[in-house]
């Protein structure tokens, strides 16, 4: 996602360079500027994903946290907690299916494939923790190990989805905070119940959302460029 940032700067100078239709050179620097444009728009509004998710651990966890504690903040039982927070994912699975729409509308072939897989990683594994999750509770197994569980699963998926993605399209940002959540969720299982609640809102949900605005922070910047690299033109 971090592609955007620099690449205006080298449309304008493949712009300059592509001025004879005839000339190779001049058609390999339009071929180029035009797979960058691909990638930005592939990208664009993808940064919802974590944004919405980050948004949903933020505040899921934090629910559990001040509900479950020994000395309740919040005055709701596990199980009204639980479903504050299943509730909570299902609208960031729905926030990721309408991302998903938006960032691949207009392209075509393997971009179109690239940006509905990317996006429908997200749900689809979020979805399949959670079902895989509800299958071991039902085992029977004690409340402090699915506790722990519940709260690791989700962030361990999440945060290898982010250090996959920032291998894949070469983007150090998003595999930085890939390993921040990696890393949280590993400590989180280190602090206690339920201690871990809140790490996990803090720092996953915390890191997902400074990951997400960086994203929109960065998409602003490529779409001013390219609209005044418009208005010279």
């Amino acid at each position: 996602m971090d592609l955007m940032q620099d690449e205006q700067a080298r449309d304008e100078q493949s712009k300059s360079e592509a001025t004879d239709p005839t000339d190779p050179a001049a058609m390999l620097a339009l071929i180029q500027q035009q797979q960058r444009r691909t990638e930005r728009q592939l990208f664009s509004g993808l940064a919802a994903i974590p944004l919405a998710f980050g948004a949903s651990w933020l505040l899921g966890y934090a629910v559990l946290f001040l509900a479950i504690r020994p000395e309740p903040v919040l005055p709701l039982s596990r199980q009204v907690a639980l479903g504050i927070y299943f509730g909570l994912l299902a609208l960031a699975a729905l926030c990721t299916w309408w991302a998903v729409g938006r960032s691949s509308r207009g392209l075509r072939g393997t971009s179109q494939r690239q940006a509905t897989m990317y996006g429908f990683s997200w749900m689809i594994g979020m979805t399949a923790t959670t079902t895989v999750l509800a299958a071991v509770t039902r085992l029977g197994v004690d409340e402090p190990v699915a506790s722990l569980l519940w709260s690791a699963m989700p962030g361990l998926m999440a945060g290898m989805l982010l250090v996959s993605g920032g291998a894949v399209f070469s983007d150090v940002g998003q595999f930085k905070i890939g390993l921040w959540v990696v890393l949280s969720t590993t400590a989180s299982t280190f602090a206690g119940i339920p201690n871990h609640y809140l790490v996990m809102s803090l720092a996953g949900g915390g890191g997902l959302i400074l990951f997400g605005v960086s994203q929109l922070r960065a998409e602003a910047r490529a779409n001013r460029a390219a609209r005044q690299a418009g208005d010279r033109s």
